[in-house]
C-alpha cells in the first residue's frame, strides 16, 4: 500500500488546527470519530499524493464520539485518502474517499457494515490495520488482516497457496479474534497470489473454508455476519460450515519422496490425528494431519513418506488420541483413497481391514511405558489442574539434545482438562524431559522423569508444580523450572 511511513511523535506546529494542510485554500471538513477508539493522529491527503502529510490533530485527541473541524488541501476530483491512528497505535485507513467542501465525514466501525467512512448517503469501505500496519511483512510473507464482523470468536486461521495440499500452521498463533475485532497475520506468499482461506471456531467446529481468493500485501478479509467473506468488494461463500477439513484444490503432484493419500471419514466421529508409515518402520513418525482435523463425512489429503515396498501401517486417532484405530500391511500407491468406515474398519484398494486395536494408543502398559523394538515408549496422561492453558508441550528422551516438535499439534490442554500421550524415545532408556508452554510464550520444564513408573501427571502452571502418579498412587510433587521464553 502507498504512503508507508513511520509514525513520528507530534511536534508543535505554527499553524492552527483549522489551517493545517498548507498549499492553497483547499476544503474545510468535519471529521466525526465513531470507531469506538480515541484518535491520536489524523491524516487526510489527496489520493494522487505519495505522502500522508501533516497530522491534522496537531497533538490533540479526537475522542470517540467527538468531531474536529480541519482544513484539507485541494485534490483533483475531491478524492482523498484518510488515515487515523488511535491511542493504541492501530491504523484506521480509508482510500479513495470523495469529500466535497464542507462535508462531514463519519468514521465508523460496527458488526454489520465493518469499517467505513460515511458522507451523507455515500459509504466508503475502510480497514483496520493492527499495530505495525501490516505494511512491513517478513521476507516471503504478505500481511493480511481479518475483520471479524460475526458474533463468534474465531480461534484459528489458515491461509495457504491454492496449489498446496496442506493448510500449514495456524496463523493466529496464541491469539484469537473476537466478535468485532481485527487480527493481522503474516501469510506465506503464494507465487500466483491466489489462496485458500479457513477460519475455525473453538475446537475447530465449525470451520469455514473459502477457495481461490486473490490476496496481496495489506488486504483485509471481512468475515461477515452470515459467515461469508468479502475481499476487495468480492464475496465468497464457505465451501463447508462444519468442523472438517476440505483440502485446498487443485491437488498438485506429491513432493519428492512422498505419495498423496486421501482419507475419507465415513464415521460419525471427527478424527484429529493421522499416521501412515512404512510397515518395516518401528516408529509412526509425524502426525500427517498437521493442524487440520477430519470431521464426519469429510476428506483430508496427506503427503505420506514413500515406502520402498509400497506397504504401510495406518493409524487414525480421535481427539486426545482416544480411541485409536491401527491397521497393518496395507498396500498404497500415489493417489490412493483410504476409507474409515462407520464400523471403524478401513477400506483401501477394494480390501477391508480390521483395526488391530480399537482403544487408546496411549493406554500405558504396567509401569507407564515399555520398550518396543529397542525404543522406550512413554505412555501417560497430563491433567491440567490449574487455570492457565497449556498451549504447547514438548517431551523427549533425556539422552536427546533437542526438544523436538510440539506434541499437542492443534490441541491445547485447558484448565480442568486432560490429554493422553504416547511418545517414543531414541533408545531403551526410560528417563524423559518434559516442557510446558503457555499462551504468553513462557516455558517451564522438568528433567529426568522415570517414565517406566509414571502413568499420569498433574500440572499447574499457576503455581508451577508437577505431581506424578503411578495409577492412583502419587510419586511425589516437584517445582517446574523456568526456561527462556520464545
Amino acid at each position: 500500500m502507498k504512503k508507508i511511513i513511520a509514525l513520528i511523535a507530534a511536534v508543535a506546529m505554527a499553524l492552527s488546527l483549522a489551517a493545517c494542510g498548507g498549499g492553497g485554500r483547499g476544503a474545510g471538513i468535519t471529521v466525526d470519530n465513531e470507531v469506538g477508539y480515541d484518535g491520536a493522529y489524523l491524516y487526510v491527503s489527496p489520493t494522487s499524493e505519495s505522502q500522508w502529510g501533516d497530522d491534522l490533530l496537531n497533538g490533540q485527541t479526537l475522542a470517540t464520539g467527538s468531531t474536529a473541524r480541519v482544513q484539507i488541501p485541494p485534490s483533483q476530483g475531491n478524492t482523498y485518502d484518510i488515515r487515523m491512528v488511535d491511542t493504541d497505535g492501530d491504523y484506521w485507513v480509508f482510500m479513495n474517499v470523495t469529500i466535497p467542501n464542507g462535508a462531514t465525514v463519519v468514521l465508523g466501525a460496527d458488526l454489520v457494515n465493518g469499517v467505513t467512512a460515511t458522507i451523507g448517503n455515500q459509504v466508503f469501505p475502510g480497514e483496520l490495520q493492527m499495530q505495525g500496519g501490516g505494511n512491513t511483512p517478513q521476507a516471503g510473507t504478505i500481511s493480511v488482516t481479518v475483520q471479524n464482523n460475526t458474533s463468534d470468536t474465531l480461534w484459528y486461521g489458515y491461509i495457504s497457496d491454492v496449489n498446496d495440499t496442506q493448510w500449514g500452521d495456524d496463523l493466529f498463533g496464541s491469539s484469537t479474534c473476537s466478535a468485532g475485532a481485527a487480527l493481522t497475520m503474516a501469510v506465506p506468499e503464494a507465487a500466483g497470489g491466489v489462496y485458500d482461506v479457513r477460519f475455525d471456531d473453538s475446537g475447530h467446529e465449525p470451520t469455514w473454508q473459502f477457495a481461490q481468493v486473490p490476496l496481496q500485501n495489506g488486504t483485509t478479509i471481512v468475515m461477515n455476519a452470515d459467515h461469508t467473506i468479502t475481499v476487495n468488494g468480492q464475496s465468497y461463500t464457505a465451501q463447508n460450515s462444519s468442523g472438517g477439513d476440505v483440502t485446498p484444490a487443485p491437488t498438485p503432484a506429491p513432493a519428492a519422496g512422498t505419495i498423496s493419500v486421501t482419507l475419507q471419514n465415513n464415521t460419525s466421529d471427527s478424527v484429529w490425528y493421522g499416521y501412515i508409515s512404512d510397515t518395516n518402520s518401528t516408529q509412526w513418525g509425524d502426525d500427517l494431519f498437521g493442524s487440520s482435523t477430519c470431521s464426519a463425512g469429510a476428506t483430508l489429503t496427506m503427503a505420506v513418506p514413500e515406502a520402498s515396498g509400497g506397504v504401510y501401517d495406518v493409524r487414525i486417532d480421535a481427539s486426545g488420541h482416544e480411541p485409536t484405530w491401527q491397521f497393518y500391511s496395507i498396500p498404497l500407491a500415489n493417489g490412493a483413497t483410504i476409507t474409515l468406515n462407520a464400523d471403524h474398519t478401513l477400506s483401501a484398494g477394494g480390501q477391508t481391514y480390521q483395526a488391530a486395536n480399537v482403544a487408546t494408543s496411549d493406554t500405558a502398559p504396567a509401569g507407564g511405558g515399555g520398550v518396543q523394538n529397542g525404543v522406550f515408549v512413554a505412555n501417560f496422561t497430563v491433567n491440567n489442574v490449574g487455570s492457565s492453558t497449556v498451549m504447547y508441550l514438548y517431551c523427549s528422551s533425556s539422552t536427546s539434545n533437542t526438544w523436538g516438535d510440539d506434541r499437542l499439534g492443534a490441541s491445547t490442554i485447558s484448565g480442568g482438562s486432560s490429554h493422553n500421550f504416547s511418545i517414543e524415545g531414541i533408545d531403551s532408556g526410560s528417563s524423559f524431559d518434559i516442557c510446558f508452554r503457555d499462551s504468553d510464550g513462557n516455558r517451564w520444564s522438568c528433567y529426568g522423569l522415570d517414565m517406566s513408573q509414571i502413568t499420569s501427571m498433574n500440572v499447574n502452571l499457576d503455581n508451577l508444580t508437577l505431581e506424578a502418579f503411578n495409577g492412583s498412587s502419587s510419586l511425589g510433587s516437584t517445582q517446574l523450572q523456568a526456561e527462556n521464553s520464545n
